[in-house]
């Protein structure tokens, strides 16, 4: 009862407070950034606007008001190129404090909780981004441990969206990305249920809210597509891939019926490329003659890269221009590349993601022994 009656008070106090003043504060310190302006400014999921503005003095204090948003929402303050992101909920008073140096990421937040687990989310993504960039420019890329970098981040997102699945934290957990790649595929089982989830508590507390709506698209194309790979590739046969080779014509996955066909998902910037190349182009010039095509999907996001790489390859090689989020990803449930699905000479769909280097040969002899 005390604690009920505790909850009442403290509810009617924010209440009261949020009525005589419809704004929250953003208040705090930020050392060393004397003659600096720092800005207000709020983060939609499709633009970025700026609030207010201030010229830094030596002691670096700084207050910002603003209209209390109508739904929970993303703002950011920032100096030059580097931001700090968080959250508002109603009418609260944040305080931020922090250093001009390492701006995005050395700093402390006060009276938000959703504000520290972004904090702790974007830390993390730093980190992650830094690890990808540093063994790509070190030519050191290695997949297991990169995966690993990935999983870790996860896990500590997955219990933060837990903790509160209608909050801002949740929001930023599912759509954060790292060199543009989102880290929670809608594709991926089980990214998609904890997408899933944000989105059912979007739905129920927040109906009206903007995001609401993307996330119900989301959730609605995700559900069709999976639809469409369990019932339509059984059914009527392979989804069709359409997309431009290195010479920007179109070819359709269908124009290759009658043939038996390897349907490659890869990436030329792999680190295992060279041997999966290899391996391809035994199996073409072992099969070609007797009616074995290969349709290659490349998720290379480097065009220039995947253009020279591709100069010399006899099968059938296309790119999306979105490469990493390839719409097709989504229709074959790709989880991970490089990945195969073999199509028999009528379309369908005969083996997948059981195929490996050591049974696709007889997979496809037996196909092509096939009238």
């Amino acid at each position: 009862m005390k604690k009920y009656n505790l909850l009442i008070i403290s509810t009617l106090f924010i209440f009261n407070a949020c009525h005589r003043a419809p704004h929250f504060t953003v208040e705090g310190t930020i050392a060393a950034a004397g003659g600096d302006t720092l800005y207000l400014e709020q983060v939609t999921d499709s633009a970025v606007k700026t609030l207010d503005y201030k010229l830094l003095s030596n002691d670096g204090d700084f207050t910002f008001k603003a209209e209390q948003p109508a739904f929970p929402e993303f703002y950011r303050l920032r100096i030059g190129t580097e931001s700090i992101l968080f959250a508002v909920d109603s009418c609260e008073t944040i305080a931020i404090n922090g250093q001009k140096n390492k701006f995005a990421t050395n700093y402390t937040v006060t009276n938000s909780v959703n504000s520290e687990r972004i904090q702790q989310l974007r830390n993390s993504g730093f980190a992650l981004q830094k690890a990808v960039n540093t063994a790509r420019a070190n030519n050191t890329w290695n997949n297991d441990e990169i995966t690993a970098l990935i999983e870790q981040h996860k896990t500590s997102a997955r219990q933060i969206i837990m903790a509160d699945t209608r909050s801002t934290a949740a929001y930023y957990a599912i759509n954060q990305m790292v060199n543009g790649i989102q880290l929670f595929q809608i594709g991926n089982r089980l990214d998609r249920s904890y997408i899933g989830a944000v989105a059912t508590a979007y739905k129920v507390f927040m109906p009206d809210n903007p995001r609401t709506k993307r996330l119900e698209r989301l959730v609605l194309e995700a559900m069709s597509a999976q639809n469409i790979i369990d019932t339509e590739a059984k059914l009527i046969g392979a989804i069709d891939i359409e997309l431009p080779n290195r010479l920007g014509e179109n070819v359709k996955l269908s124009s290759l019926k009658g043939k038996v066909v390897l349907v490659d998902f890869s990436a030329y910037a792999l680190e295992q490329a060279a041997t999966h190349t290899l391996f391809l182009r035994e199996l073409y010039n072992a099969y070609h003659h007797a009616g074995f095509e290969i349709y290659q999907i490349s998720l290379d996001e480097n065009k220039l890269f995947w253009l020279e790489q591709t100069r010399s390859i006899p099968w059938v090689c296309v790119r999306d221009k979105n490469a990493p989020n390839c719409k097709y990803l989504l229709s074959y449930n790709i989880q991970s590349i490089p990945a195969w699905f073999l199509i028999d000479r009528n379309g369908d769909i005969v083996a997948g993601k059981d195929l490996n280097a050591d049974n696709l040969p007889q997979s496809i002899e037996r196909q092509l022994a096939k009238p």
